[in-house]
């Protein structure tokens, strides 16, 4: 038996920031989610009024560092990420924006590091969004007529499966659709992604 999966970039994903609990404040005029830093930090990156303060310390906010050379980039300031970027005097920003959790604050875990996790996970997720990098696949079985050796498909399903800001629970859920098949074909705008996940062991391009 053999399945034909389809890989391709999802050209209109939802922002993160509708569904995840996380708000992404940007202090830069270009982007989409600009306000005037003055509302939120002083020019040191000190918050301005005792209700962030107070947010940053319990972990339901976080001050966010920006770099840009070709695609964008979002962080976690004073994070090792950060730290680790090259040429952030020229390209990057220490202080750009507010990462604000506006859901119950246990949603996120009850201490400093499992809240810290959490925002970094969705920073990155978020990230992914800005770049474009949000993928999705279809799996289709694929049948040889047995009288003229033509190939005819079949959808597995009705829809598509799109949205995946993580392409490993993208491939995870490929794997698990193709685990009773003999063999896999890969196919797609997106083909190329299989060769650096793992699924390339069941999944060859």
């Amino acid at each position: 038996m053999k399945y034909r999966v389809t890989l391709f970039n999802d050209d209109c994903p939802e922002n993160p920031c509708d569904d995840f609990g996380w708000r992404v404040v940007s202090f830069n005029r270009n982007h989409v989610n600009f306000a005037h830093p003055e509302g939120y930090v002083n020019r040191d990156g000190s918050p301005v009024h005792i209700g962030l303060r107070r947010k940053l310390e319990a972990g339901t906010a976080y001050i966010l560092s920006y770099y840009e050379h070709g695609s964008s980039a979002w962080m976690l300031a004073h994070s090792k990420e950060w730290a680790a970027t090259p040429d952030k005097q020229w390209d990057g920003c220490s202080v750009a924006g507010i990462l604000l959790w506006e859901d119950k604050p246990n949603y996120i875990g009850k201490t400093p590091e499992l809240r810290r996790e959490a925002a970094s996970a969705f920073i990155e997720v978020y990230t992914n969004w800005c770049n474009g990098n949000v993928y999705g696949f279809r799996v289709e079985k694929v049948v040889e007529c047995d009288t003229c050796g033509s190939e005819n498909t079949e959808d597995l399903d009705d829809v598509s499966h799109c949205g995946y800001y993580d392409t490993e629970e993208m491939f995870a859920e490929i794997r698990e659709i193709t685990a009773d098949c003999d063999e896999v074909e890969v196919t797609g705008e997106a083909d190329w992604l299989a060769q650096y996940d793992d699924v390339k062991e069941t999944v060859a391009a």
